[in-house]
């Protein structure tokens, strides 16, 4: 589930980590081993650390893997 956009990310800046294990225990119950919570590093942007801990506790309370990810940009296509 995406760090920022994911269902489980919004209920969790609403402080609703109630919510937040409803919607995990969902996608678990659909995807079985295959579900995964995301976290990304981006300083930069207001409450991205908080979020990213609190991601990382509730991992860790539902027994939810971790993958890391990062958004990757280029100025221009054939940079890649």
């Amino acid at each position: 589930m995406p760090h920022f956009s994911g269902e489980s990310s919004f209920a969790l800046k609403n402080r609703d980590e109630e919510k937040a294990e409803s919607i995990i225990d969902w996608y678990k119950k659909i995807f079985k081993d295959d579900f995964y919570l995301e976290i990304t590093h981006d300083p930069e942007i207001d409450g991205q650390i908080e979020l990213k801990e609190k991601i990382k506790n509730l991992a860790h309370k539902t027994s939810t893997p971790l993958v890391a990810g990062q958004d990757v940009y280029y100025l221009n296509p054939e940079d890649k």
